[in-house]
Parts: structure tokens; C-alpha cells; sequence
């Protein structure tokens, strides 16, 4: 599947310390508290950046990379993720509570407890990545990719699984209803965790 890149056609770079977020690239970490807020993030690169001591508050992303970043509990609850890339970075318990995402990676990253509850997300690649003990309530998936990604633990309720092909994935013990099962791809091997879901035991 193709999604689109990020539009970035030049960047020249910047610190925190400019409160530019626009067409820049940003390699420095911040040494004091930010919060940014109210604003969208437009045409910028993040590289190797610690995000911990960074609030995000009503922020946007629109052609956005983020190479080797830690955005760990970092909130995008409300937002919208358009052209984003996670590569090789770190998400642990962020939250895409009724977030919009369209054409966003998630490359070699890791995004174990997150929540994407009522998430509208479309276009969208997941490959060699962690999403172990996420949430999924209510989201609404459109043309997604998940290749080769951790779902063990993973809570799908009430989203619909249909034409999604899982069969790249680890996905032990997760936890849905059986309606989001329905017409989701599986491998062989994983038949038997749809089996335990429907409560069926195999004879010795």
C-alpha cells in the first residue's frame, strides 16, 4: 500500500529556543520546560529529539517526521495527524483519543499502551513496530497496513477488523468482541486464538 510522505521541500534548522515550527528541522534538545499549544506543527523534521519535558496542548501535525524521538505519553487527543511519520521513536502510552490520522507511519517504533479509542485513521502503515496492550474502542479504520507488528494484549472492541491482513503479526492473547473479528486475515498458525474467543477447546 502507498500512503503519502510528508511534503517537505526545505527546512533550514532551528531550536526550541525560535518557537518556529514551521519548515525548519530541529536536532537540539530543549533544556527548560515547553508547552506548545494552539498551533500547528507544518513541514518539520524532528531528529533525535526527548519530547519528556515537551506538553503538547491542541497541537497539529501536518507533514511532520519524527526520526528517533521519545514521545512517550504525549497527547493528541482531538488532533490531526496528516502526513506524519514515526520512525524509529518511541510512544509508550501516548493517547489519539478521536484524533484524525491520514497517510501516517509508524516505522520501527514502538507505541506499547496507547489509545486510539474513537480514532478515525486511514491510510495508514504500521510495519516492525510495538503496539502491545493498546486500546481500540470504536475506531474507525480505512485502508490500514500492519506488517510484521506486536499486538499481544492488544483490546479491539467494537472496530471493525474487515479486509485488515494481520497475518505478518504476533497478536497472543488479545482481547475483542467477536463482531471486530469478522473478515479480519489471519494466518494458520493464530486459528486458535479466534478459537479461544469463541470459546471452543480442542480435543487430545
Amino acid at each position: 500500500m502507498k500512503i503519502n510522505s510528508p511534503k517537505i521541500k526545505y527546512t533550514e534548522k532551528s531550536t526550541f529556543k525560535d518557537n518556529i515550527f514551521n519548515e525548519v528541522t530541529i536536532e537540539e534538545n530543549s533544556k527548560e520546560d515547553i508547552t506548545l499549544e494552539d498551533i500547528t506543527i507544518d513541514s518539520v523534521i524532528f531528529k533525535k529529539i526527548d519530547f519528556s519535558n515537551i506538553s503538547f496542548k491542541d497541537v497539529d501535525l501536518l507533514d511532520v517526521v519524527f526520526d528517533s524521538c521519545d514521545l512517550s505519553n504525549k497527547c493528541f487527543d482531538n488532533r490531526s495527524l496528516n502526513r506524519v511519520q514515526f520512525i524509529n521513536s518511541k510512544l509508550t502510552g501516548s493517547s489519539f483519543i478521536k484524533a484524525s490520522m491520514k497517510d501516517v507511519l509508524f516505522d520501527n517504533s514502538t507505541a506499547r499502551y496507547s489509545n486510539f479509542a474513537d480514532t478515525k485513521i486511514s491510510n495508514t502503515i504500521i510495519k516492525d513496530s510495538d503496539l502491545s496492550e493498546s486500546y481500540f474502542l470504536e475506531t474507525e479504520i480505512k485502508s490500514i497496513e500492519l506488517d510484521n507488528t506486536n499486538l499481544t494484549k492488544v483490546e479491539f472492541y467494537k472496530t471493525s477488523l474487515k479486509d485488515i491482513d494481520l497475518s505478518t503479526c504476533k497478536m497472543s492473547s488479545i482481547v475483542t468482541d467477536i463482531p471486530s473479528l469478522r473478515g479480519v486475515i489471519i494466518n494458520r498458525f493464530d486459528s486458535h486464538e479466534l478459537v479461544r474467543l469463541l470459546g471452543v477447546r480442542f480435543k487430545e
